[in-house]
């Protein structure tokens, strides 16, 4: 390219990264429910800075030599500026009036616990699933952050938000993978060996490829809903059931559908392996572990319940619920496709040979951080109190200091709120105006929890580091 082209391709690469960086500016000044947008911006114009710095250095070491060099890392430069562009969205998409703010604050702090150091970014877009962006493997400022997207048809729907657990699990598979995909890929292409495929047209390597995909997509998708659901215990499987009920339960793994495992199959294995339920024959006598020794969680939690006559109704609603879950998920009609795929049969069964380890694999990465909703299901009664009061569960009564109150854990409001909306519909015999009423109401209250708890939180981090000033000499 001759040089009067190479300015004007340089002209072309300045134009944009200031209209790019204005545009930042500009984003400093729009509201955000916290400080992760700014630091978001400040990261994307030293990054800027960076490209001119290097498209500066390029044009005075290699032009009148390299003509050919400086054209290509101005393209290169190009196309890493384009590649920001779709970070103006994000950040439109992250300011306060776009966002549930309520829940974001909590949202960053679940994030951070369950992975030191990440920054996360709250959105909205018109998608209708949740999402994340990430990069495995940080190479500038701006990859440390993740981006969490929401459909804001959904922006005030709190129930539906407790699957935001679910995507904060995804980036922290990865080392998962590194080990378990070369033995399992040697196994897939031993079994695929002995099917009886036409050579010529499937390829080994196409095929084994094939179901390794399949095989990863499902084993991705169950563990962060085995995250979920340990992270917010019941509460997880009733938003995925009210998410997933406007598609197909039995809807097979296909391309057309990113391979998702059939929503049926999800929730199966979220009960059996996080709440260690019998998902095969006749449903069990739940009532008889509230009366002796309870034996699952949900069975402890129920039994917590039924001791105080105040919130022993809400032991009957999960009793009542439970059962219908594993109604559901007794049949089998899931499988039929599954099995009559060999292929799909393939990776499934490689999906059942790793879910062992898949499960212990989530279950140590929210121990560490401390995030098991098991360990405060004390809290649910003093919170369903409060909501029969339509009073927000953001403050419960605390024991071990009479006279003093203290903030719940997420889990807690998310099931108490939960088990009060399930009440409501359980009880609503009018119209459906009145009960989409009450539901918007549940939501809110619910927000409203989340939101004194960080509001309590950081008001609490404020007067630790003031006393600790005034003990300074």
């Amino acid at each position: 390219m001759n040089k009067p082209l190479i300015t004007r391709l340089q002209m072309l690469v300045a134009f944009e990264l200031d209209s790019l960086e204005k545009r930042l500016d500009q984003a400093r000044s729009f509201h955000y429910p916290s400080a992760v947008a700014v630091k978001f911006i400040d990261s994307l114009i030293e990054e800027l800075k960076q490209q001119r710095l290097q498209i500066k250095q390029a044009i005075s070491d290699f032009l009148p030599e390299y003509p050919q060099r400086v054209t290509n890392e101005l393209r290169s430069q190009h196309r890493l500026l384009i590649n920001k562009l779709t970070c103006l969205d994000s950040l439109k998409n992250a300011q306060t009036q776009n966002v549930p703010w309520s829940l974001v604050p909590s949202i960053e702090r679940i994030a951070s616990e369950l992975s030191q150091g990440s920054q996360l970014l709250t959105t909205c877009t018109y998608a209708l699933n949740y999402s994340i962006r990430w990069y495995p493997t940080p190479k500038s400022p701006i990859h440390q952050f993740s981006i969490l997207q929401l459909p804001i048809i959904h922006k005030h729907n709190a129930f539906l938000h407790l699957l935001i657990g679910h995507e904060l699990f995804h980036p922290l598979l990865q080392q998962f993978f590194v080990t378990q995909t070369p033995s399992v890929v040697a196994r897939l292409k031993a079994a695929i060996s002995h099917l009886n495929q036409p050579p010529a047209k499937n390829r080994l390597d196409k095929l084994v490829e094939f179901v390794r995909y399949a095989w990863q997509r499902a084993i991705e998708e169950l563990m962060c809903d085995m995250g979920c659901a340990i992270l917010f215990g019941p509460a997880a499987v009733f938003a995925s059931i009210a998410f997933q009920m406007g598609s197909n339960l039995d809807e097979a793994p296909s391309s057309d559908g990113s391979f998702y495992p059939p929503p049926r199959y999800r929730i199966r294995e979220v009960m059996h392996r996080v709440f260690g339920e019998s998902v095969i024959g006749e449903a069990e006598q739940f009532h008889a572990g509230l009366e002796g020794t309870a034996t699952t969680p949900i069975q402890k939690l129920a039994a917590l319940l039924k001791e105080d006559e105040r919130t022993s109704w809400a032991a009957d609603i999960l009793s009542e619920h439970r059962e219908t879950i594993l109604r559901e998920i007794r049949k089998n009609d899931d499988l039929v496709p599954i099995n009559q795929n060999p292929l799909l049969k393939t990776a499934y069964e490689e999906v059942q040979a790793v879910l062992p380890d898949a499960w212990n694999y989530i279950r140590q990465i929210a121990t560490s951080a401390g995030m098991v909703w098991l360990s405060t299901i004390d809290e649910v009664p003093f919170l369903l109190r409060s909501l029969e009061l339509l009073v927000p569960p953001g403050e419960i009564r605390d024991t071990k200091a009479p006279g003093q109150t203290k903030s719940p854990s997420l889990p807690s409001i998310a099931i108490a709120t939960w088990l009060y909306q399930l009440k409501c519909e359980a009880s609503v015999d009018a119209s459906l105006e009145q009960a989409m009423k009450s539901y918007s109401r549940c939501c809110r209250l619910m927000l409203k929890g989340f939101e004194d708890v960080e509001l309590r939180r950081e008001y609490d981090a404020g007067k630790d580091a003031f006393q600790q000033m005034e003990q300074l000499p």
